[in-house]
């Protein structure tokens, strides 16, 4: 069964994740979201091939300081993944996440501004999704009639 919450849309994740340690934090975040993970397959912790990855179709890859914020070493995985989309013309999305409580330890808010992408022009195909402490006092609802 696929999660979705009161909307009532199925969602899975469909993913290629190491076999370690945050490849199951992940899954088990996922889980807790009601998610379904079935589609995951696991892969050896032997480093990800991005170019292998994207070389096969996808069209968006999306991630962000959530992700970045998991490690001191998970920056270094959404660059390379980010880097890695663009040199094959996939749309690279960025949720930024500056949450003092996910950066502790490593830098706090501002630390996670700076390992944020660099703002790329419209033509690379880049999309940014604003955090809360940029949209605070804009609707994300449909309008009413």
């Amino acid at each position: 069964m696929a999660g979705g919450g009161p909307v009532g849309i199925l969602i899975a994740l469909v993913a290629r994740t190491a076999d370690n340690a945050v490849g199951r934090l992940i899954e088990d975040l996922t889980l807790q979201g009601g998610v379904d993970t079935s589609p995951i397959r696991w892969t050896p912790d032997d480093g990800i091939d991005w170019d292998t990855v994207f070389s096969t179709g996808p069209r968006w890859l999306h991630t962000g300081g959530i992700f970045a914020g998991l490690s001191d070493t998970t920056i270094d995985v959404a660059d390379e993944a980010m880097a890695a989309a663009r040199r094959h013309g996939v749309t690279v999305s960025y949720d930024p996440n500056h949450s003092p409580r996910l950066w502790a330890g490593r830098g706090g808010p501002d630390r996670a501004r700076e390992t944020e992408p660099a703002p790329r022009p419209a033509r690379r195909r880049r999309r940014r999704c604003p955090g809360p402490d940029r949209t605070r006092g804009h609707s994300t609802s449909p309008p009413t009639k």
